[in-house]
């Protein structure tokens, strides 16, 4: 039996104690406290902010601001600057600095959507929900679609809609009910949005 001096990638403990060890650092180092409804992000009273993802960390502020909180972080851990954001989570992040503005975009995370399952080329629909349908708990009568793969797809959906697609909301959560037990018809619907996700891949926020 050994004892270990600090954590290891990988072990079951080590989640936990990167933690605990970056929430102290920011906290001591930074004044930092992590979000009440989110933990993994850390915000000052001046509204800079650290928003973190494993150990990818965007940091949001003044140009002095961000200077000075690479310079605290750099004093505990490893880092490498990366510059300005340009990938995050499978949001393409747009910067057009005289307009004042940040686009996000998940068009190369629909791509993929898409060719998962095998819908690349499909016909577009112009909305993402037929008016006319009315989505109801599968029949014993009715055909029974594979599961696994209906869950992928709507945890999918509800990606992009919690992400850049607020459009697709309702539907991907309306799809998501009849996750238990899924029909045709529920395949189907999830297969209209997809399609209209393929024909609007360039919208976003």
């Amino acid at each position: 039996m050994v004892q270990l001096k600090k954590s290891l990638y990988g072990l079951r403990q080590a989640d936990c104690n990167w933690y605990n060890t970056r929430k102290s650092h920011l906290k001591k180092q930074l004044g930092m406290e992590s979000s009440k409804y989110q933990g993994e992000i850390y915000t000052t009273g001046s509204d800079d902010t650290i928003i973190v993802w494993v150990d990818d960390m965007p940091l949001v502020g003044s140009k002095a601001q961000v200077t000075w909180m690479k310079s605290a972080i750099s004093k505990r851990f490893k880092i490498k600057d990366l510059g300005k954001v340009k990938f995050f989570l499978s949001m393409l992040v747009e910067h057009d600095r005289h307009k004042r503005r940040i686009d996000l975009n998940q068009g190369v995370y629909i791509k993929n959507v898409l060719t998962r399952f095998k819908m690349p080329n499909s016909k577009w629909c112009p909305t993402p929900m037929d008016h006319k349908s009315k989505l109801r708990n599968r029949l014993a009568e009715e055909e029974v679609t594979v599961k696994h793969q209906y869950q992928q797809a709507v945890s999918c959906l509800t990606y992009a809609a919690i992400a850049t697609r607020p459009d697709i909301a309702y539907a991907s959560a309306l799809v998501g009910r009849f996750s238990a037990d899924p029909s045709t018809a529920h395949w189907a619907a999830v297969k209209r949005i997809l399609r209209y996700l393929g024909e609007t891949q360039e919208l976003g926020l």
